[in-house]
C-alpha cells in the first residue's frame, strides 16, 4: 500500500467553511485576495483560499496522525487527516468531496525499513553502489542521513531520494513539541526503533503519474496506486554489488595507486571522480575508469557492508 509523508492537493474552494479568522491571514496576489493558515509545529499545514478562483489547497505532513504517525498517510489514514484539521478548530472541510474531487500536486512517498545496519554502514555502502556518478549526486543531509539527486537545470526533472535514520531523526530537538502532542510518545517512538526511513520525493505531476502508474493525479488514484516508487527509482539510481570478495583478494593489493588515492578521498567515490576529471584527457572514458575504483572499494569493504542488499529490504 502506497504510504506518504507529505501531500499537497488543489480542490474547489466550497469544501471549507468556517475558517477561524482569529487564525487566518488574508493576502493579496496580482490583485486578487486570499486566505492563507501556516503552521510548522506540531505538523506542517498549510491552507490556502482563493475565493475568486473557487481554489482550495491543502498541504500537510504525516505527524498530522500524531500516535499513529507511523501508519503515514494512506487510503487507510486520509480520513483520519482531514478530520484532525477540523478538530483542531482551523475550518470545517467536506471530507469525502474533497477526497473525491481533489488533484495530488506532490507528495512524498515514503517507506520505513528494518534495518540490521547502522547508517554509517549504509551510507558507505550506498556511496559504492550509485549507478552513474556523473548523473547522481550525494550529499549529507541535514538529519545525518543521505540525500540523493539528480544533476538538472529544471525543477520538474529534479528527483530526489533521502535516507535517514528514522529513530534518531525523532529524537532531534525540533520535534520535542511534536512528541509533547502525542497521548503516548515513548510508544509512538518505539514504533521506528531499528527503521531507516526512505523518502522519494514526487514534485511534479508529471512524476506523480510516471512513477505511481497512473493516468491522472486525483487523489483517490494516487492513494489506490499499487505502484512501487521507491523500488523503481532505487533501480534507477543504485545497483548493489552482492559479491563477497575477501580482504586478500589480490585486487587489493594489486591496485595500491588506485587504494592510495581513494584513501586520500576518505573513500569518497564522488571526490575520486572530481579529482580524475581535473587529471585527465576530455577524450578517456571516466566512466570506465571509475568503474575499477568502485570494484576496488567494493572488495576493501567490510563483509556486512558487501553482503548488505537494500533493495531486499524495501520489496
Amino acid at each position: 500500500m502506497l504510504k506518504l509523508d507529505r501531500l499537497k492537493l488543489v480542490t474547489s474552494a466550497k469544501f471549507i467553511t468556517n475558517l477561524n479568522q482569529s487564525f487566518i491571514e488574508i493576502h493579496t496576489h496580482k490583485g486578487e485576495y486570499y486566505y492563507k493558515y501556516h503552521q510548522d509545529v506540531p505538523f506542517a499545514l498549510t491552507i490556502i483560499v482563493f475565493p475568486i478562483k473557487n481554489e482550495l489547497t491543502i498541504e500537510f505532513t504525516g505527524k498530522i496522525l500524531g500516535d499513529n504517525y507511523h501508519l503515514l498517510i494512506s487510503k487507510q489514514t486520509i480520513k483520519q487527516c482531514f478530520s484532525k484539521i477540523c478538530t483542531d478548530n482551523i475550518c470545517s472541510l467536506n471530507i469525502e468531496e474533497i477526497i473525491r474531487n481533489s488533484k495530488v500536486c506532490l507528495c512524498d512517498v515514503t517507506k520505513d525499513i528494518t534495518c540490521p545496519y547502522p547508517m554509517s554502514e549504509i551510507k558507505t555502502h550506498i556511496k559504492a553502489s550509485i549507478k552513474n556518478y556523473d548523473k547522481w549526486l550525494v550529499r549529507k543531509c541535514q538529519n545525518n542521513g543521505l540525500e540523493i539527486y539528480n544533476s538538472v537545470t529544471t525543477k520538474r526533472r529534479f528527483k530526489r531520494i533521502i535516507i535517514y535514520d528514522k529513530y534518531k531523526e525523532l529524537h532531534r530537538a525540533e520535534n520535542k513539541i511534536f512528541l509533547s502532542s502525542c497521548e503516548n510518545s515513548d510508544k509512538m517512538i518505539e514504533k521506528f526503533f531499528s527503521k531507516i526511513r526512505i523518502e522519494f520525493n514526487l514534485r511534479s505531476m508529471e512524476q506523480i503519474r510516471k512513477y505511481l502508474h497512473v493516468k491522472d493525479t486525483s487523489l483517490e488514484s494516487v492513494l489506490c496506486s499499487k505502484a512501487e516508487p521507491i523500488l523503481e527509482i532505487w533501480d534507477e539510481v543504485i545497483e548493489e554489488n552482492l559479491s563477497s570478495v575477501g580482504t586478500s583478494n589480490p585486487q587489493v593489493y594489486n591496485s595500491l595507486e588506485k587504494l592510495s588515492i581513494l584513501k586520500e578521498c576518505n573513500y569518497d567515490l564522488q571526490a575520486v571522480e572530481m579529482r580524475l576529471r581535473a587529471s585527465t584527457r576530455k577524450n578517456t572514458s571516466i566512466r570506465r575508469k571509475m568503474e575499477s575504483y568502485k570494484k576496488l572499494l567494493q572488495s576493501i569493504q567490510s563483509d556486512e557492508v558487501r553482503l548488505m542488499n537494500i533493495r531486499n529490504l524495501i520489496k
